[in-house]
């Protein structure tokens, strides 16, 4: 799922009309609200024709944000930072507009790049100074749903001397209409108060709210530039809040207003649901248009606390994340931002294609195409299409003239209330599922079990899909799924079946795929959510019927319930786009944003190289990800590449624990030592038109955490001598070092402390002093510690040689240290100090070691000797000895031995002995070693 092509659009602006005529009669007054969205609909995108500053890029890996800060800071009002072609280098914090009536725009998203390298937490560009919820006032009275005044309590504090053309939010407690999910591990202290999700995109607690717009001030009763989309009442602890913009204890600063971003490419933003890629925050009147946002990792364009802000003619696409947790969003409005205009975009390939999260009303979603919403380890179940949720409690928001798979509300953290869908197309695929049938990825579990998960309209597949507590929903005038839609009646993936047949509403049966799937949660189905919603006049597939609500006698569906007239950007495409009036015909025509997409997608083209690598410098201990992304159409693909000679040859990657996803457009080097300093790595992008080979990073890495440049090596040295293991580590801080010893082949490891024995042990050169025959296979090794962390070092290998001693007590001297070569307990002949079941005579007598496990040093065989055979014994022998003897008997009851007659001379450390009666000749015998000691 990574095809990408650069695309490019044509601004087409609506002009500037109110369109408070718009006819929704259809709906009842009490589900809807008057919706008069974005800056087009408010005076209109304003056009403007003096260049402040043309910058161009400083080439190669410069940066360009301070250049480029710098116009935005000092540009006049109502003039333009022009971009011109080429890649933009951004980096810490991004970009930041601040100043009103300004605009940054590039020369086309094709040719202006703004790329930021990823980790830096930020967006790649910032609308606002931000937002904070400042001091309040509570509600003197109620304020009523369509009114656009406020009385508030008391004489209006001067810390709260609220001013004509500010931006203030107006919200109330939980209640009724509000239902926060009660999973239980959202509440680890028993109770909502200690739920900390209920405070993550809005007040605490405090999930209906509105941004609203101060028109005029007359005492304590305030004006607005628009009304209230829900009831606010003193009940409910209503109240309203300025917004600190920026720095709360400086007063309060205007908004950032009419200023725009407009044809450019920007990719990598980074940061969550604080980040993304172009970020929004308490702005009003402002705009994004024509603009391709890819490869971000957090919302694609976020709108926090937006107030009639537009989105327009954009490309949203291709999250680097996949998957829940606000990483990998498409749009995503929130925070109680109201009356924004999303229209004529394309969002495509994320996790989520959008969320709102505690929106503000007033929201239209008007005229895009969203598609291709799936989880990086679950893709073969549909995400969430066009929605208003995944967090509670968005209200009075219209969907109208969208294409997508799907129309979902999930409750993963709560509910939504009063959702228009109007005259939408849901056609239950997925582009992607349909389009590369044989796409699939492997996916290691967490039990190490490899697993292979495919693309395909497999699970939660439906039109429209509203999981529990979502109410009071308008599902009017849409067309539910495809007159070539088709059932997946092969899947691959090994949790479904084939599909039997396309439903009208949701039965249980998880082989059919019903058009309406309505509270239907898990094993559940809340029914208020099918009695609370309104269903007119949409046409769906299966019946080839258009359905109506027989309490509804109106049949006449508007145009549009927001637009006075047919957009500009539809040309000679008809619109309404969606008809369900016209059985014949209920897909009257093609959606300006897919005929965009497909011919985006269509479109051939050899790799080019959009987001190129460049030379990285990280401490060691940390995690390298080189990026380069092609855009190509047939989708490139791609193969990492190393050089250690400095580029003279190249050789492909393979997968390590150390290199992942060698194969990606992200290639991740784990924790790559200094040793690897000056490694060079491309990426070759390939497809059927061509190939392309990316810049070349050099590798740097500096000190950080502990890193072993010299390792310690095996040391052998003769008994009584001393043995040398040394190391040299480096690291930000200059580290410690402690040894350590193994006395079971590294199972086990023990700390060194200085002694007799041991001298250096907390420096780079660790001295064994006294060596002895019992010290050989003792292993050693250091660990090296600073502030960042711990490296340990590789083990070496201890061997001490001994000489030839001739008697026992010259080997117990040799063999053992201190008190333990005086203790007949530990080093007397008959002891056995390890419980292998070997004496200490037996081990001299025999060349073993002093410690530890041994094989037996004695074996049986025959001989053959005139024409008979006989038992032999062999063993080994201490051929310097001067006080052993070495008596082979024999025996038939192992009571009484006598000794063998016959000895055949063997090597010198090798002693074969044979019996002296054929075997055959007794009924049993045995054969034994003797050793004893003599003066």
């Amino acid at each position: 799922m990574n095809t990408c092509v650069s695309f490019s659009l044509r601004c087409l602006i609506l002009a500037a009309a109110v369109c408070s005529n718009v006819s929704a009669e259809i709906i009842p007054t009490a589900r809807r609200t008057a919706w008069q969205p974005g800056v087009d609909l408010n005076g209109g995108i304003p056009s403007r024709t003096t260049i402040y500053h043309t910058l161009t890029p400083r080439g190669g890996t410069l940066d360009d944000t301070a250049a480029i800060q710098t116009a935005l800071d000092d540009c006049p009002a109502n003039q333009v930072v022009l971009l011109g072609p080429g890649t933009f280098n951004i980096t810490g914090g991004g970009l930041r507009m601040e100043r009103a009536n300004i605009t940054l725009r590039g020369a086309g998203p094709e040719q202006t790049k703004l790329v930021k390298p990823r980790g830096t937490q930020t967006p790649v560009i910032s609308v606002g100074l931000g937002v904070q919820k400042g001091d309040h006032v509570n509600l003197a009275a109620d304020a009523l749903k369509g009114t656009n005044t406020v009385t508030l309590t008391g004489a209006t504090p001067s810390k709260v001397a609220f001013a004509p053309g500010e931006l203030v939010v107006i919200d109330h407690v939980t209640n009724s209409e509000s239902w926060w999910n009660p999973a239980p591990d959202r509440s680890p202290g028993g109770g909502p108060e200690k739920d900390p999700s209920r405070g993550w995109f809005s007040e605490y607690d405090r999930p209906i709210g509105q941004v609203m717009e101060i028109q005029t001030i007359s005492g304590n009763t305030l004006t607005f530039t628009t009304s209230f989309h829900m009831d606010f009442r003193v009940a409910d602890q209503s109240r309203l809040a300025r917004y600190w913009l920026g720095d709360k204890v400086k007063p309060v600063t205007a908004p950032t207003q009419w200023s725009g971003i407009e044809d450019l490419y920007v990719a990598y933003g980074d940061g969550g649901d604080s980040g993304g890629n172009i970020h929004l925050y308490g702005a009003k009147y402002c705009w994004v248009r024509n603009v391709e946002s890819a490869y971000s990792s957090g919302g694609s364009v976020n709108l926090d606390g937006t107030f009639r802000c537009t989105v327009r003619d954009s490309f949203l696409h291709s999250t680097i994340w996949p998957y829940p947790g606000g990483y990998g969003y498409g749009l995503v409005v929130g925070y109680y931002a109201a009356d924004n205009l999303v229209e004529n975009c394309i969002s495509w390939n994320f996790n989520k294609v959008m969320v709102m999260r505690a929106s503000g009303g007033g929201n239209v979603i008007g005229y895009n195409y969203m598609q291709d919403g799936w989880g990086g380890n679950y893709p073969a179940m549909n995400e969430v299409g066009l929605n208003a949720s995944h967090y509670t409690t968005p209200h009075y928001e219209l969907f109208e003239g969208n294409e997508s798979y799907a129309f979902s509300g999930d409750s993963t953290w709560g509910n939504s209330i009063y959702i228009t869908a109007f005259r939408n197309n849901l056609t239950t695929r997925r582009t992607a599922a349909w389009s590369f049938p044989t796409f699939s990825f492997s996916f290691i579990d967490g039990a190490d079990v490899p697993r292979t998960f495919y693309f395909e309209d497999a699970g939660n597949r439906n039109a429209v899909g509203i999981a529990t507590a979502h109410l009071y929903y308008n599902f009017v005038g849409n067309v539910l799924g495809a007159s070539d839609m088709t059932l997946l009646t092969n899947p691959r993936s090994s949790w479904t079946s084939p599909q039997t047949a396309f439903v009208e509403n949701y039965d249980g049966q998880e082989v059919h795929v019903p058009m309406w799937s309505l509270g239907v949660d898990g094993g559940t189905t809340d029914a208020q959510v099918r009695t609370t919603a309104l269903l007119h006049g949409n046409y769906d597939f299966v019946t080839k019927t258009i359905k109506w609500d027989a309490a509804t006698p109106d049949h006449a569906l508007p145009n549009s319930l927001y637009l006075p007239a047919k957009p500009a950007f539809f040309g000679a495409t008809a619109w309404p786009w969606v008809t369900p009036e016209n059985s014949t015909n209920p897909v009257a025509g093609v959606l300006p944003a897919k005929a965009r997409f497909n011919t985006i997608m269509s479109a051939t083209a050899a790799p080019v190289i959009v987001i190129d690598t460049y030379d990285t410098s990280v401490r060691y201990g940390d995690d390298v990800q080189l990026i380069v992304t092609a855009e190509g159409n047939p989708a490139p693909t791609y193969a990492w590449q190393t050089s250690v000679d400095n580029g003279a040859t190249w050789a492909n990657m393979t997968e390590t624990a150390s290199t992942l996803r060698v194969t990606a457009t992200t290639m991740l080097l784990a924790a790559p030592t200094p040793a690897m300093t000056g490694q060079r790595f491309r990426c070759i992008a390939t497809n059927a038109l061509g190939s392309v080979i990316s810049g070349t990073t050099i590798l740097t890495i500096t000190p950080g955490l502990p890193w072993f440049g010299t390792q310690p090596q095996n040391a052998s040295v003769a008994a009584g001598t001393t043995a040398t293991f040394t190391v040299a580590a480096t690291g930000e801080t200059a580290p410690t070092y402690l040894w350590q010893r193994s006395t079971n082949a590294g199972s086990t490891w023990s700390d060194l402390t200085e002694s007799a024995t041991y001298v250096g042990v907390q420096t780079a050169n660790l001295g064994v002093k006294t060596t002895t025959a019992m010290m050989t296979n003792d292993r050693f090794r250091c660990v090296a510690r600073n502030p960042l962390g711990t490296a340990t070092s590789n083990a070496a290998t201890l061997t001490v040689t001994t000489g030839t001693p001739g008697t026992y007590a010259a080997w117990r001297a040799e063999s053992f240290l201190g008190p333990e070569a005086s203790n007949d307990a530990v080093s007397g002949p008959l002891a056995d100090p390890d419980g292998a079941g070997v004496t200490n005579l037996q081990r001299y007598a025999h060349g073993l070691p002093a410690r530890g496990p041994v094989a037996n040093p004695i074996t049986l065989g025959t001989a053959t000797s005139a024409g008979a055979s006989y038992l032999t014994l062999s063993f080994n022998r201490r051929t310097t000895a001067t006080d052993l003897r070495y008596v082979v008997e024999a025996s038939t009851d192992l009571v009484t031995w006598a000794t063998a007659t016959t000895l055949v001379p063997g090597t010198p450390a090798r002693v074969t002995a044979q019996d002296s009666v054929a075997m055959g000749a007794a009924a049993r015998r045995f054969l034994r070693v003797r050793v004893t000691t003599v003066p």
